[in-house]
């Protein structure tokens, strides 16, 4: 398997520490997640040891997260695999229902298994075997819900054994139904009508028994319906593909910051608990996925339009849209002379200036002063750049 850019790799390691401190894990309890080694774990950590694609696809994988979503270069790298998290009750079962769940896990595998689906395989994770109440009693509160949940977030499927009142598979459902991840439900005539009325798209398969006497399901239709899941994996991974980014925490911090607020007062006219604000700053915005009404609460709080708070702002500023077509105009219109390296870093330069000025001001004063760059002020901002760089460092525009 390909190895990644050093970049590449020291970024993810830091996306690692983050994520780690964000769900309280020590490196013992990331090992037991993730099936790595605390040692090589701590070598990775202390850049002892550089890590390969398939140690940090699992330590990733141990904290709930996808790493194709995290680092967009190991994308094609990684073997496709088609994710899907079972949900089930596992708190206050008798040894009995316990193992009736232990059962339907065991048969879900095997109509997921290679023999029916290879292209792509399907792995199915249940966080019995992780995170157990009784077994793995240790793990915090919080941080069974955000590592269950950034799995809700961004596995392909859901799959929800709802044989008992449950509030943990209540919790999945509705975690799935806004992130659009879609679900087979196996369900009987007990189940609540809250559950059975959610908005997730959902494959319902009835199924016999009750946890005490044995649950039994018709697994040809389960296997219908994980064919009609893997149709829809492809046809979301075609129109979605690249939409999960890691910008909107640090530009909400920022925003929080640049208003006088802390995260404290922030969480408190929000209407959320201090710990959501942590999650939305820290994590992808794929786990925390705020609603539209509470982007909209923070548009009004932070004096800014949600589509800057998402990171539109390309689409949704003026100065920035008549910005970059004279930039575009004065490349087209430039000649050998202008060097595509020094180019692109004076408009990716003026770039971010332009929004961390926008965040830091108020959006009146900060627009009054601002005007859209020209072709003059482009030519005018490379000629400077371009004289005080070295030759070795340029290249020519359009790979002449």
């Amino acid at each position: 398997m390909h190895t990644l850019k050093k970049e590449d790799i020291e970024y993810a390691i830091g996306r690692l520490e983050i994520y780690m401190a964000s769900r309280g894990l020590s490196q013992s309890e990331l090992e037991a997640l993730s099936t790595v080694e605390q040692s090589t774990i701590s070598k990775i950590l202390h850049r002892k040891q550089e890590p390969s694609v398939d140690n940090l696809q699992k330590l990733f994988e141990g904290l709930g997260l996808q790493f194709a979503d995290v680092l967009k270069a190991a994308a094609d790298r990684l073997p496709k695999i088609l994710q899907g998290y079972l949900a089930t009750p596992l708190t206050g079962l008798t040894d009995r229902e316990d193992a009736s769940v232990r059962a339907v896990v065991e048969a879900v595998r095997r109509w997921s298994g290679a023999e029916r689906f290879s292209d792509p395989p399907i792995n199915i994770y249940w966080p019995g075997e992780h995170t157990h109440p009784k077994s793995n009693p240790t793990y915090k509160p919080s941080t069974v819900y955000l590592v269950d949940r950034s799995r809700a977030s961004t596995f392909h499927f859901l799959v929800t054994l709802c044989g008992a009142a449950s509030y943990g598979v209540g919790q999945e459902n509705e975690i799935a139904t806004q992130a659009g991840v879609p679900a087979i439900r196996l369900v009987n005539s007990g189940v609540s009508r809250m559950m059975l009325g959610s908005f997730v798209k959902s494959f319902d398969i009835q199924y016999r028994g009750t946890l005490q006497e044995g649950i039994f399901f018709d697994e040809e239709e389960f296997a219908k319906a994980l064919r009609a899941i893997v149709k829809l994996h492809y046809r979301y991974s075609a129109l979605y593909s690249g939409m999960n980014g890691d910008d909107f925490g640090p530009r909400l911090k920022k925003l929080i910051d640049a208003r006088a607020l802390d995260n404290n007062a922030f969480a408190e006219e929000l209407g959320v608990s201090l710990d959501y604000v942590h999650a939305m700053i820290v994590e992808p915005i794929s786990i925390s996925n705020p609603s539209a009404r509470l982007l909209k609460r923070m548009s009004v709080l932070l004096g800014e339009s949600v589509a800057f708070l998402l990171g539109e702002e390309e689409q949704d500023d003026a100065i920035y849209r008549e910005s970059k077509e004279s930039f575009i105009a004065w490349v087209r219109e430039s000649d050998e002379s202008v060097d595509a390296r020094s180019a692109e870093g004076v408009f990716d330069n003026w770039k971010a200036e332009y929004f961390a000025g926008k965040v830091e001001s108020s959006p009146i004063s900060f627009r009054a002063k601002i005007v859209a760059k020209g072709k003059a002020d482009w030519d005018q901002m490379f000629r400077h750049v371009k004289a005080n760089k070295p030759a070795s460092k340029q290249r020519p525009l359009f790979g002449q």
